[in-house]
């Protein structure tokens, strides 16, 4: 024989090629066709054995993918079970659910990030769920128009709910929440380690910078009429429509600049390889817009008559 003994290597090589222990042996004494022949079944059967395992990890890790499927359709069905048909109704429970979620999220992120990862994903799927009902009864157009009011709703309740921290409490807020909600799209899409951590980051960075740059240059508008201060929206129709412009002019560029960038925020990070074609930066200019000119024009009318109340 040309070799002392048989390798796991050269039996494999062997069995890759599809030669068996009696070709390698022929013609070798009896002594040497024994010992050949027990070395290279058990290296054989080493190998078979180490794929069998293999095979059925595979196998167990297919089955146990396949069960979480049905688990996330199963949940799936479940949120969007609770979606009410009625059209007052499913707009508030969104709006109830979105301000929840996002709070109780970000609450949980440092406890428990499966939790808050859960939350999120709960409130994605109930929030697609009422824009498809929202499609069934108005059409897309239409569904659109009321994803810009709900929108700019859920924009007026967090300011809302962080007015007591001044405009760049309401900043800070914003960023948080940013950042945490791309924590969990991260993780979604498959992004991990510093990767997951640089995307979620620059996206709380992109929503605070952005907006505190303008407050500190006095351009500041939605955080402003939200955080104290000079009154920004005074009583008569003429003043109250004069300063709403102001506020729209502020706060509309700074809106596309903070959308604009993350939008390329998604595109470096292959969250959304389409981020920066052109037609999804239109659809994301116009969304900006038309949401920016609701929760800026509802809040400021909403202000102004107030002030003249009183």
């Amino acid at each position: 024989m040309r070799q002392e003994n048989f390798s796991e290597d050269f039996v494999r090589q062997s069995l890759d090629m599809g030669l068996t222990a009696e070709d390698l042996v022929a013609g070798e004494s009896d002594a040497d066709k024994k010992k050949y022949t027990e070395q290279f079944v058990g290296f054989e059967n080493a190998i078979l054995k180490a794929q069998i395992a293999e095979n059925a990890s595979a196998a167990a890790d297919m089955r146990i993918e396949g069960n979480d499927r049905k688990l996330d359709q199963a949940r799936t069905e479940r949120d969007i079970s609770l979606i009410p048909d009625n059209f007052v109704g499913r707009q508030v429970s969104a709006l109830g659910l979105g301000t929840i979620s996002k709070v109780a999220a970000l609450t949980n992120r440092p406890f428990n990030p499966e939790l808050a990862d859960e939350m999120i994903r709960s409130n994605q799927t109930f929030q697609e769920g009422v824009r498809q009902k929202d499609i069934e009864q108005l059409g897309r157009k239409g569904a659109r128009g009321v994803g810009w009011v709900r929108g700019a709703a859920d924009s007026v309740i967090t300011a809302a709910g962080l007015a007591g921290a001044g405009p760049y409490g309401i900043i800070a807020g914003f960023s948080l929440f940013e950042g945490n909600d791309a924590l969990t799209t991260a993780t979604d899409k498959g992004l991990e380690g510093s990767d997951r951590l640089l995307y979620a980051g620059r996206a709380a960075v992109i929503e605070g910078a952005v907006a505190s740059i303008f407050q500190k240059l006095g351009w500041g508008g939605f955080e402003s009429m939200f955080g104290g201060g000079k009154q920004i929206i005074r009583a008569g129709f003429k003043q109250v429509m004069k300063d709403i412009g102001k506020s729209l002019g502020r706060e509309a560029p700074e809106e596309l600049i903070t959308e604009g960038l993350h939008s390329a925020n998604r595109k470096i990070s292959d969250i959304d390889p389409n981020a920066l074609e052109p037609k999804a930066l239109w659809d994301t200019a116009i969304d900006t817009i038309m949401q920016t000119f609701l929760a800026v024009g509802g809040t400021g009318t909403y202000q102004g008559w107030k002030g003249q109340k009183t």
